[in-house]
């Protein structure tokens, strides 16, 4: 009985926090040009990278045997892209993050700051995008090489993953730790 009513509170306690970081976004909708700047910046990235993919489709150049031809060329590329991608939607999740926890603190916390403070957090955040990228990158290894059953065990160990991970942003950036660390610390908040 103990274990249910500790496990309520701490439901309770992370929806008051939700629900504190909710309002913040409804009231300052400032905030919310942070995930569409994130947007934005993806989708120029993706561009930059599918734009001679759709050149090559339209004037009959064969991109597929360029790429057979410098495989492992291609892995190099396909982990740049992915750590660059990661960045960016890290680096704008960082500074939204950090607004909010200011506001929470009671302190401002305007878009130009939080951008300020995530691009002071470089270190952390480009170390966490690689730490994701190669994870990813290793799940989707794993996944493509095993069978039904393979598959659906590394699907779940993602989710997994995707729960251990989910405060890694916000102690990355308010604790200026590194991604080995914030992730211990995810999986200790979340057990707590």
């Amino acid at each position: 009985m103990a274990t249910q009513s500790t496990w309520s509170q701490r439901f309770a306690r992370t929806q008051e926090i939700m629900s504190a970081a909710w309002q913040i976004l409804k009231d300052d909708k400032q905030l919310l040009l942070l995930p569409l700047a994130s947007s934005c910046c993806l989708v120029a990235l993706t561009a930059v990278v599918a734009v001679p993919a759709v050149i090559g489709l339209v004037t009959g150049a064969s991109i597929l045997e360029d790429l057979q031809q410098i495989k492992g060329g291609s892995y190099i590329g396909m982990f740049l892209f992915g750590v660059t991608s990661y960045a960016i939607g890290i680096f704008f999740n960082a500074a939204l993050a950090l607004c909010v926890l200011r506001k929470l603190e009671g302190k401002g916390g305007s878009v130009t700051d939080g951008l300020r403070e995530a691009a002071g957090c470089m270190p952390q955040i480009l170390g966490w995008a690689v730490v994701a990228t190669t994870v990813g990158l290793l799940f989707k290894m794993i996944e493509r090489r095993s069978g039904f059953i393979g598959g659906l065990i590394v699907k779940v160990v993602g989710l997994a993953w995707t729960v251990a991970t989910f405060l890694v942003v916000p102690i990355l950036v308010a604790e200026k730790r590194g991604p080995v660390d914030a992730v211990q610390e995810s999986v200790r908040l979340l057990r707590k």
